[in-house]
Order: C-alpha cells, then structure tokens, then sequence
C-alpha cells in the first residue's frame, strides 16, 4: 500500500529533521524541510523542525500542539524521535494518541539501535547500561514503554499492531532490521486515523512507500569559488574529539572556546573572524561543559558568536554543523530561513542549499566515525570545485 503524498514529520531538533528530509530525496513528492510549527499545514512531504528537544516539557508540548493544529486531519503524521530515545517522547505521544491510535518504532537499524522486548539496544549493549544519557538530567530508560504516560503494549512484532491499536494501547514494535520497520508500516497503514512516531528508519520505511522521484533532488551546485568551510561542533558525544583530531590532521585550524566563559558573555568573534579570513578550514569547539540546563542558553550564545565573525569574515563560509541544537541555534543566528536538502554525505550528514546561496551540512552529534567531518568538509570542497584539503580524497562519495 502508497502512504498518501501529504505527509507531515515534526522533529525535535534540526539535524534530526534534516536526516529525515534525506530519506525521501528519491522519491515523489520531493521533501520540503520547514523551520516553523506553523508551516506544518504544507502539501506533500514536509518535514517541519519544531526545535523543542531541550525545551521544558511544557513548552515543547506547547510548540507541538501548534505544529498539529496547522495540520489537517486527514493527513498522515509522523513525529520523529531521537534513536537515543531523548527529548520529550513521552508527552509528545500523548499529544499524538489525543488524535488517534498510535505505532511507536524507535529502531535505528543501520547505526545498531535496535529494540527487543521493549528494551532499547545500541551496539547490542541495553541503553541504560551505555554512557550515551551522560548528559541528560535523567536516566537513560529501561524500556522504550518506561517513557510513555499511555498505556502501551511493548515487545510486539508487527503482526501485533492492528489487535494493540483496536485495544486503546500504544503499539511498542520491537525493530532489528529495515525489514521489520517496512512490515509495520505496511500493516499499520491501513488503520484509521493512525499516526507513526520513530527515527529517521520509520520515515524511510513510509518514504519506500512512495514512487521514485522523476527529477534530481540534488541539481548541479552553481560553482561560487572558494569560500571555505567553517566546522561548528557543539555535541558532548565522545567520538567527536576524535572527529575534530583528525579534522585538524588535515590542516584545519582549531579555535576552541570556552564553554563557562561563553555563557558569561566574555568572548568576542575577532578570533574566529581572523581565522575564517586566513584559512580555508576552521573547526570551532566548546571546551569545558555546563549544566544540562543551559545547554540551550550555550548553544544561542555559540550561535550568535559564529554569526558575528561569519558577518566580519571576508568571504562567508560553508557550514558543518553537528547537533542538532547547535546547528539551529547558529542558522537562525545567520538569519537562514529555509533549507532544501540535496545530498548526503553519510548517515544522517545530511547536505542542504541555503537560502543566501551556500551549502549546509547538519548531523547529529552521536553520528559519524573518525573521518565523519573530513568527508564532509571534502564534500563541501567538491561543491565548491576547490580542494580545501590538499591530499585527502573522500571516502564516502554521494
């Protein structure tokens, strides 16, 4: 069965939208990717980054309920979740299951998420046992189920969907493959009213739904020379240290900032502006953390700051922006207020045009092996037709 061609994705964050909009890029209709809840009520696919993943519980229930009001109540709704199963999961289900029934897949198969008896599992180790909730207030759950307020049927294989959904309950499906994700989608599809929330997996199982497209998602980029490519890293995921090493291996130039210092207001873009001019490659990175609380406090501040030395840099750069509260925080700093997505260059490193003329490249911040920024940087380099690194060559073409 086709999933309707009007189709509606809120996601928490704009990496985590930006990853799902790629999954549609070969097929019909082409993915419109939304900064604003009230652009929700767009035709055909349209993924809309409702930015709330570190809001209060009650504001990002509150920019929700704005997303699902502009939406009509015929079309199909999907809200997208983190494959770590962070953000407000729990009440943005419940907003959900006020309109109908509703199907929760949070596997990530390609990246090892998987889930089994209702436990969520990474890398085969249970999440709660992982380090991967480190920086989050709470603590990683049990069970995907443990997250809802609903009661909700867990563990099912997807032949169960249809009896759990007839019964009132959350249907939880246990996902170990893309296979699993295209049999709940195809069973569940038919159910009145239905409404998905997952990863960027689940929508790739509705986007397998619909027809290959006819264009070319990713036309020929117009070669606007050399403008280098500024690398914004903002995540407290481990692997990132070693991402920016070898990044800085390449001969990019490393400006570290302060995290508590940033917070306070003390540093100033001239650093930054000065290192923009005089290299083709900057990595800009926090150093020290903060209260979980003020993460969102930081990344404004870290967005303004980029902003600033971008306004003052003698060309305006490409941008590589990983995580996804920092990556909104510095294009809504920029004054960026659309995004087309037109390539990949890995997982969830997703490439999109700009509406100033430049390329952006959004993931999450818990994505990527060690060459995950070079490969991006290159891609931006190819774009640019200039080689910004003089000897690397890119590993995983798109």
């Amino acid at each position: 069965m086709s999933a309707p061609v009007d189709l509606t994705i809120l996601a928490d964050d704009l990496s985590g939208a930006a990853e799902t909009a790629a999954e549609f890029l070969d097929r019909e209709p082409l993915p419109t990717l939304a900064l604003h809840p009230v652009d929700a009520d767009r035709g055909g696919v349209t993924i809309v980054d409702l930015d709330s993943r570190t809001l209060s519980e009650a504001e990002a229930d509150r920019v929700l309920r704005t997303a699902l009001d502009a939406v009509p109540d015929d079309r199909l709704v999907m809200y997208k979740i983190d494959s770590l199963l962070r953000g407000h999961v729990g009440a943005a289900v419940d907003a959900l299951a006020r309109r109908g029934p509703v199907l929760l897949a949070a596997g990530l198969p390609a990246l090892r998420r998987t889930v089994r008896g209702g436990v969520p599992y990474v890398d085969g180790v249970a999440l709660h046992q992982t380090d991967l909730w480190h920086w989050e207030a709470a603590s990683a759950p049990q069970t995907v189920a443990e997250l809802l307020r609903r009661h909700a049927c867990d563990g099912l294989s997807p032949r169960d969907i249809p009896s759990a959904v007839a019964a009132g309950a959350v249907a939880v499906c246990d996902i170990a493959s893309e296979a699993d994700l295209d049999e709940a989608v195809r069973i569940a599809l038919p159910t009145p009213g239905i409404h998905f929330v997952g990863t960027s997996a689940l929508a790739a199982a509705l986007a397998r739904t619909l027809p290959p497209a006819t264009v070319d998602a990713a036309a020929p980029a117009v070669d606007h020379g050399s403008r280098g490519v500024l690398v914004v890293v903002g995540t407290a995921a481990a692997s990132a240290v070693d991402q920016v090493r070898a990044l800085c291996e390449q001969g990019a130039a490393h400006h570290e900032l302060d995290a508590v210092a940033l917070l306070a207001g003390h540093p100033n873009s001239d650093g930054l502006a000065r290192l923009l001019t005089d290299h083709p490659v900057v990595v800009v990175t926090l150093r020290g953390s903060s209260e979980p609380g003020h993460r969102r406090a930081l990344a404004d501040r870290l967005g303004r700051l980029v902003a600033a030395a971008d306004r003052a840099a003698a060309s305006r750069p490409d941008l590589v922006l990983t995580g996804g509260e920092t990556a909104r925080a510095v294009v809504d700093a920029l004054g960026i207020r659309s995004l087309r997505p037109v390539g990949v260059v890995h997982h969830g490193a997703v490439v999109s045009r700009t509406s100033d003329g430049r390329h952006v490249v959004t993931r999450p911040g818990s994505f990527g092996d060690r060459g995950s920024l070079v490969d991006s940087v290159i891609h931006l380099a190819s774009a640019q037709k200039h080689a910004l690194f003089a000897t690397t060559t890119l590993r995983n073409p798109s």
